[in-house]
Order: C-alpha cells, then structure tokens, then sequence
C-alpha cells in the first residue's frame, strides 16, 4: 500500500494537529484555542489565536500552554499564507477543520 503525502502540508491544520495532541487537563485555554483555530473564518477567532500566542506564555499552571504558545507564534511566522486563507474563509479546505485520528 502506497501513501501519498500532499505537496503542501497546510500550516494550519498540522498546527491544530500539534495543539489537540499537547492538551491536557491542567490548561483549559487549550482546547479553545484549538477549537478557534479549527474555524478561524469565523468572527473574531484570528484575534482570539493571536492574542492567546501573544499573552498566555508562562501564565499556565503547567509547560503545555507555555509550548503551545511558542508553537502557534512559530507556525503563525512560518505559514502566513495559510492562516490568513484561513482566516479569510479561502483556505484550500473550508469550514472547520477536523483532527480525526490523533491521540493524545
């Protein structure tokens, strides 16, 4: 069986991928954030992703929302292009974005 790994990775879905798998119970930031970046066509939810990577970095009571944030500003400043397709409703894949699949 052959897989065939798109040309193009999306920044945005592989960023969510990455947040959904660091969740855990002690910060309950993340999983809104996640859910945000899953639809960020949707009002005000750029804003929300931007301002959560910018202020929530050692304000968690563990590490996770810490390295959360560090990844989202890192992805935000390596896939511009994808998040603001996203943001504009003209991403490759519309609507919210799924993560079947991934495990914590």
């Amino acid at each position: 069986m052959t897989t065939v790994a798109p040309a193009k990775p999306c920044g945005v879905t592989e960023t969510l991928r990455l947040l959904r798998a660091q969740a855990c119970d002690c910060s309950g930031d993340l999983p809104r954030i996640a859910d945000a970046l899953a639809d960020l066509s949707r009002p005000g939810a750029f804003d929300t992703v931007v301002r959560w990577a910018t202020q929530s970095q050692a304000r968690g009571r563990c590490r996770h929302a810490d390295a959360a944030a560090r990844l989202l500003i890192a992805a935000m400043a390596a896939y511009p292009g994808d998040f603001e397709a996203h943001a504009a409703g003209t991403a490759r894949v519309t609507g919210p974005l799924s993560t079947g699949g991934v495990r914590s």
